[in-house]
């Protein structure tokens, strides 16, 4: 449950995108690229946090 945590939100962000009328076929392109992002992040600046901050 804890590792398809991710998955389910995605979910529920294409649930609420397709119920206001729009279509997010993105949505796990989005959620690959922020983990790069924050990976990245992470590890050229030293600081977690600082990676956290630019996934989101």
């Amino acid at each position: 449950m804890r590792i398809s945590t991710p998955l389910v939100f995605a979910a529920m962000a294409g649930l609420f995108a397709e119920r206001s009328g729009v279509i997010d076929f993105g949505l796990e392109g989005k959620m690959l690229a922020a983990a790069f992002v924050a990976a990245s992040g992470a590890h050229v600046f030293g600081s977690e946090w600082y990676g956290l901050g630019l996934a989101i």
